[in-house]
C-alpha cells in the first residue's frame, strides 16, 4: 500500500474470512467507503488496513459495509476499574465518555463493583484513549489484568474517606456543643463565631474538595451529579454563615442570630461516612470472586522425563502429565490416566458428596482430590478451565445491568437538575410567604431539599443486590 500525503492508515480486525477471495471482497467493499483511498486485507492476521484521507468512516459505516459483504467487524472487550464514582449520574458520565470514542461499541459501568466492561474495535481506539476519556470526565480508570480481583478505589482511599468523615463529624459536634451550652461572646479577644469559621473552613476546603472537583467536572460537560447537590447545599450553608461572620468582624452588622457551620460540617461528614460504608459493603459482597480465585492452586506436580517437577500452574501445557496426591487440589482440567480416587466437586456442583473417579474420568481445576493419588493428562488450562469460566460468569453477572437498573440510571440523569430547581422554588416560596425570620428559614429548608434528595439509594440498591446475589 503506497502512502498518500495527508493520509493515515487504520488497522482493524475482520471476521468471517476463509480464503484469498474473501480478502478481495473485503478490500473492494472497504474501498467504497467515503474517504478511503486504498484498502489492504491480510488473511493470516485477519486484519484490514485502510488508507484514509479526511474524516475516518464511523464504526457503524464500517460494520454495515462488512456485513453487506458477508463479513463482520472484529471486536475485543476489556474491564476497567473506575475510581471516583458516587452515584448513578457518575455511571452515566463514564458510559457517555467511553461511548463517545470512535471505536467503542458498548460500555457497561457498574457502580457496585466500580468496574466497566468495554467492547471496542482494536485499531479504531486504544486503552490509553479510554483512560484519557474517563480522566477528562473527572474520574480515574485503570485496566484490570487477569489476576487478583480489585476495585477502582483502594484501601488508602477508604482510609482517607474515614479520616475526612471523622474529622468533619467531630468539628460539627464541637460547634453544636458550643452553640447548645452558654458561652461568652469572646475568647482571648476573638468572637466565638470567628472560631466556628476557623473550624468549618478546613472542612469545607479539604474534606469537601472531592464534591467540588466532581461537580465541576460534571458542569464542564453540561451535566450534574449527586456531588452537585452536596456542593451547592453545603456551600450555601457555609458561605452564608461566613459572610455574616465577616460582616460582624468588620463592624458592618451585629452578631448573626443564625449560622450554619455545624450543618455544613455535619452534612459533609455524614455523606463521606456513608460512602465509606458503601465501599466497604461492596467489597464484602464481592468477596465471592476472590474466594473462587483462592481455590486455584499456585503450583502443579508435572511428570517430565520420568521425574516429578513442581512448576507454577500457569506454566502447565496441554498434554502434560500431572500427579496429584490425596488432599491436593487439581491444578487444571484433564482426564485420569492411572489411579482411582474420589473428588470433592462441591465448588462446581454444590454437592458435598465425593464423586468416584477412575481411569478416563474427567477431573476439574480447583476441585479437591480425595483418598487416592492419581496421574492425569491436562486437557484444559488457563482460561479454558471450568473454574476460570465460572469466575468469568460471576464477573459478567456482577458487571451487567438489570433492566430496572437501566431505568434508575435514566431517571437519575434528570433527577439532580430537577432537585436543584425544586430547591430554588422552595427558597423563593419560603422567602415570600414563610414565617419570620423568612430568609433564615428559606436558606435552611432549601439546603435540606438539596442534601436529603441525593439519589444514592436509587443508584446503589439494584447493583448491590446483584453483587450480593451472585456472591452467595
Amino acid at each position: 500500500m503506497t502512502q498518500v500525503a495527508n493520509s493515515k492508515n487504520v488497522v482493524f480486525p475482520v471476521t468471517g474470512m476463509t480464503c484469498a477471495a474473501c480478502t478481495d471482497h473485503v478490500g473492494n467493499a472497504l474501498q467504497d467507503l467515503t474517504s478511503v483511498e486504498d484498502a489492504f486485507v491480510n488473511l493470516a492476521t485477519e486484519k484490514a488496513t485502510i488508507q484514509v484521507t479526511g474524516e475516518l468512516p464511523s464504526v457503524e459505516d464500517i460494520n454495515k459495509t462488512l456485513e453487506n459483504a458477508g463479513y463482520g467487524l472484529g471486536s475485543d472487550s476489556i474491564t476497567l476499574a473506575i475510581d471516583g464514582m458516587t452515584c448513578t449520574a457518575c455511571v452515566s458520565h463514564v458510559e457517555s465518555a467511553l461511548t463517545s470514542l470512535e471505536g467503542v461499541t458498548e460500555a457497561n459501568v457498574n457502580l457496585a463493583t466500580e468496574r466497566s466492561r468495554v467492547r471496542y474495535v482494536p485499531g479504531l481506539t486504544s486503552i490509553s484513549e479510554m483512560r484519557d476519556a474517563v480522566t477528562e470526565a473527572g474520574y480515574k480508570a485503570q485496566r484490570v489484568e487477569d489476576g487478583p480481583y480489585d476495585y477502582g478505589s483502594t484501601d488508602r482511599d477508604t482510609i482517607v474517606l474515614l479520616s475526612k468523615a471523622c474529622i468533619s463529624i467531630i468539628a460539627a459536634a464541637l460547634i453544636m456543643a458550643a452553640m447548645v451550652f452558654p458561652y461568652p461572646d469572646k475568647v482571648f479577644g476573638l468572637s466565638f463565631n470567628l472560631i466556628f469559621l476557623a473550624i468549618a473552613s478546613p472542612i469545607q476546603i479539604w474534606a469537601a474538595s472531592q464534591f467540588y472537583v466532581s461537580a465541576w467536572s460534571a458542569l464542564r460537560h453540561a451535566t450534574t451529579n449527586m456531588n452537585t447537590l452536596i456542593a451547592i447545599g453545603t456551600s450555601v450553608a457555609y458561605f452564608y454563615s461566613a459572610v455574616q461572620v465577616i460582616l460582624e468582624l468588620i463592624g458592618v452588622s451585629e452578631a448573626p442570630d443564625h449560622i450554619y457551620f455545624d450543618a455544613s460540617c455535619a452534612i459533609i461528614g455524614l455523606v463521606l461516612l456513608g460512602r465509606m460504608l458503601e465501599s466497604r459493603a461492596r467489597r464484602l459482597a464481592s468477596g465471592s470472586i476472590r474466594a473462587l480465585l483462592n481455590l486455584h492452586p499456585d503450583v502443579a506436580t508435572v511428570i517430565r522425563d520420568g521425574q516429578e517437577i513442581r512448576i507454577p500452574t500457569e506454566d502447565v501445557l496441554i498434554g502434560d502429565v500431572i500427579f496429584v496426591r490425596s488432599g491436593e487440589r487439581f491444578p487444571v482440567d484433564g482426564n485420569i490416566i492411572s489411579g482411582t480416587t474420589s473428588a470433592n466437586e462441591s465448588m462446581l456442583t454444590g454437592e458435598s458428596m465425593p464423586v468416584a473417579k477412575s481411569t478416563n474420568d474427567k477431573v476439574f481445576a480447583a476441585t479437591v482430590n480425595g483418598e487416592g493419588s492419581v496421574t492425569y493428562q491436562a486437557t484444559g488450562i488457563g482460561k479454558d478451565t471450568v473454574h476460570f469460566q465460572i469466575i468469568q460468569l460471576v464477573e459478567e453477572a456482577q458487571g451487567s445491568k438489570a433492566p430496572i437498573q437501566r431505568v434508575a440510571d435514566q431517571i437519575s440523569a434528570y433527577f439532580v437538575p430537577t432537585i436543584v430547581i425544586i430547591s430554588a422554588l422552595t427558597f423563593c416560596v419560603w422567602l415570600t410567604i414563610g414565617p419570620e425570620p423568612s430568609f433564615y428559614n428559606a436558606v435552611k429548608v432549601s439546603v435540606a431539599v438539596l442534601v436529603i434528595a441525593c439519589p444514592c439509594a436509587m443508584g446503589l440498591a439494584t447493583p448491590t443486590a446483584v453483587v450480593v446475589g451472585t456472591g452467595k
